[in-house]
């Protein structure tokens, strides 16, 4: 099995998935003895407490919250929270999470939704609201995840990084990669990489993948419907 031109997520160089793409790219070099290389595309897109509602609601469009540009992840998260919550925040695109982690560290935006936040929070330059996941993040326990705080999680996409094969790849080849990955993602070498960088590893196989793709697609496609967003 020879695989090359590896794609990195759409993100900056050095940002969590392209740090995750290139472990893993490089454990599977390893492992399947031949090149695994990673190219980056960059592109437009990888507690809210009671008393932050509140003063939102008391003043709408006056926060402003951090994406990466029309149809991200980091854009529809946002919108769906703040409908959720039925609050007006404004909404200020970066083409990355470095110049939004910049700019919030400085107080230029309120809001940010990424787990590049961590890091930060951990030394307190920003103050953690929130996690969007369904449990509190190891990194951050004392930080409540939004569920903990009245929102409806099955409707907010998750955050996660997956690997993807051309249509038309033997099954074979897509069967062995996928366990090659379990291998790489199981050990406890991976987990100790990647606790810093605030990810949980939670391997899905190709089918489990894919119904969670089909899921996310539907939520992401209803807010983007419903807002009315056009990727630019």
């Amino acid at each position: 099995i020879a695989v090359s031109g590896f794609p990195a997520p759409p993100l900056p160089p050095g940002t969590p998935p392209d740090l995750l793409t290139r472990y893993v790219a490089d454990r599977l070099s390893k492992d399947l003895q031949q090149p695994v290389l990673v190219e980056n595309k960059v592109g437009a897109g990888g507690s809210i407490g009671t008393e932050f509602v509140a003063a939102a609601k008391a003043n709408p469009g006056k926060y402003t919250f951090a994406s990466n540009g029309p149809g991200s992840a980091t854009q529809l998260v946002g919108k769906i929270l703040h409908k959720q919550a039925g609050i007006d925040v404004l909404e200020v695109p970066y083409k990355g999470a470095t110049e939004s982690m910049t700019d919030l560290i400085a107080g230029r935006v309120d809001i940010m939704y990424a787990p590049v936040t961590v890091p930060q929070i951990k030394a307190g330059r920003l103050k953690g609201l929130a996690t969007v996941s369904e449990r509190r993040n190891p990194e951050i326990p004392d930080v409540p995840t939004l569920g903990e705080q009245g929102f409806d999680l099955s409707k907010v996409p998750g955050s996660w990084f997956g690997i993807f094969a051309p249509k038309g790849v033997a099954e074979g080849i897509v069967q062995r990669l996928a366990e090659r990955t379990r291998q790489v993602m199981d050990s406890p070498e991976t987990r100790q990489k990647l606790q810093p960088l605030s990810i949980d590893v939670v391997f899905r196989g190709p089918q489990d993948f894919a119904k969670l793709v089909r899921a996310d697609a539907a939520a992401m496609r209803a807010v983007i419907q419903s807002e009315g967003l056009q990727a630019k």
